[in-house]
Formats: structure tokens, C-alpha cells, sequence
């Protein structure tokens, strides 16, 4: 009984996210460069995510499911993982997350996934993070190809 005091005791983690979830909707790549990633609103459309440390203790805080053939993260090499680091108690991280790309087949269809921070604690705290959004190319005019 001591033992399992002692480790709650020692627990420190707990994180939260701001939003929970991130819908882009449609998503407009006919005139963007997404591969740029460059938050013109031309297709990628930033978005930050605040991470929140509401543990009592200093935590590593990081994204080990990052898609990076869908998303861009500020800052990270594509493809994560997303290593935020040492987050202070108390403390936040704004992650601007953009939409960079999409797959075959997946043009006009809804896009989905997940983003699971996880804080490197005792306590092994994580939270998930909902993404989505709508690939379109608007072209206006004649889409023949002639």
C-alpha cells in the first residue's frame, strides 16, 4: 500500500490541448504550393494548438504519431516526431500545425487522423489531438485539359 502511495506521489504530469480537435474543412491546393508549407492561406492554412503542462513538475512533452504526408508542424522536420521538450508546470506551447499534402484518392474525401502528445513522466500522461480536413482543387474555367 505504501508503494502504490509513493508512486502517485511521485505522478507529475497531466497536459491538456487548445482546441481538442483542428477541422481545416476545405482545403484549396489548385493555386498552392503545399510542399512550402509557407501559411499564405493558399492550402495550408495554419492553425495553432496550444499544449498545456497542468502537472506539478517540469515534463518532455512530444508527438510520436505526427503525419507528416498530411500535416506540417512550424519548426519540425516533417515526418516527426514532434519533440516540443521541457515544458515547465504550469506553462504552454503553441504548435502551429498547416495542411501540406493529401494521397491518391483522397481529393474531395474526407482526411483524418491523430496527433497523441505524451508527456516522458512518471505519470505517462497523453492526450490526442483530432485532425481533418477537405483536399479540393477549385479550378474555375474549362477543366478539359485542352
Amino acid at each position: 500500500m505504501t508503494l502504490a502511495l509513493l508512486l502517485f506521489g511521485c505522478a507529475k504530469g497531466d497536459i491538456a490541448l487548445a482546441p481538442g480537435t483542428v477541422d481545416w474543412g476545405e482545403v484549396d491546393f489548385h493555386n498552392a504550393d503545399p510542399a512550402e508549407c509557407d501559411g499564405d492561406n493558399l492550402g495550408c492554412d495554419p492553425r495553432i494548438v496550444s499544449i498545456v503542462n497542468n502537472g506539478d513538475g517540469d515534463a518532455t512533452i512530444t508527438a510520436d504519431s505526427f503525419d507528416g504526408d498530411h500535416l506540417c508542424a512550424s519548426g519540425f522536420p516533417s515526418g516527426g516526431p514532434i519533440e516540443v521538450g521541457l515544458l515547465p508546470a504550469g506553462a504552454s506551447y503553441d504548435l502551429e500545425l498547416s495542411v501540406c499534402g493529401y494521397g491518391p484518392g483522397e481529393r474531395n474525401q474526407d482526411v483524418t487522423g491523430e496527433i497523441r502528445f505524451s508527456l516522458d513522466d512518471a505519470s505517462e500522461s497523453s492526450v490526442t489531438l483530432a485532425w481533418s480536413f477537405v483536399p479540393i482543387r477549385n479550378i474555375s474555367g474549362d477543366d478539359t485539359g485542352e
